[in-house]
C-alpha cells in the first residue's frame, strides 16, 4: 500500500485516477496506462473528490501490485475534475490533467518484533553482570 497526498483547487467534483510504469519512459503511453492502481479497502479504482475537502488536501490510498520494486517508476495521476463560475451549475465545464512523478518502490524489510519479555531478560542479564563486576 502507498500513501499518496494530493492538494487541489475548489472544484464542484471530481476524481482521481492512478496508474504505476515500472519503465522510466514517459513516451511509452502503453506502459503508463497498463497497471491501474485500486484503491485500498476497496477494488475501486476511481477517487471520488467530496464536498467536505473541496480545495484541500487529499490523503489516498492505494494498493500497489503484488512483489513491484523498482528504483525507477513512474506514477501517473489523472485528476478530472467539474469546475463551475460563481453558483451557476449550469456554467460548467470538465477538466482533464494528468501529472507524473518519478519514484522508487523498495521491498519493505520485516520489522524484528521484541516483547517485554526480551527486554527483561536482557536487562535482567546486565544488571547480573554489573552486580558481579561490583564484587570484584
Amino acid at each position: 500500500m502507498m500513501k499518496v497526498m494530493a492538494q487541489v483547487p475548489k472544484v464542484e467534483e471530481g476524481v482521481f485516477e492512478f496508474y504505476i510504469c515500472p519503465e522510466t519512459d514517459p513516451q511509452d503511453e502503453d506502459c503508463l496506462f497498463k497497471w491501474p492502481l485500486e484503491l485500498a479497502g476497496g477494488g475501486r479504482r476511481h477517487f471520488q473528490m467530496n464536498s467536505v475537502t473541496q480545495g484541500g488536501l487529499y490523503e489516498i490510498h492505494v494498493m500497489l501490485p503484488e512483489g513491484l520494486t523498482c528504483d525507477t517508476c513512474i506514477l501517473l495521476w489523472t485528476m478530472i475534475t467539474k469546475q463551475c463560475e460563481g453558483d451557476n451549475l449550469s456554467s460548467c465545464s470538465t477538466q482533464s490533467s494528468t501529472l507524473c512523478a518519478d519514484i522508487s518502490i523498495i521491498e519493505k524489510k520485516p520489522r524484528l518484533k521484541r516483547g517485554w519479555n526480551f527486554l527483561k531478560s536482557t536487562l535482567g542479564r546486565v544488571l547480573k553482570g554489573a552486580a558481579r563486576a561490583s564484587k570484584c
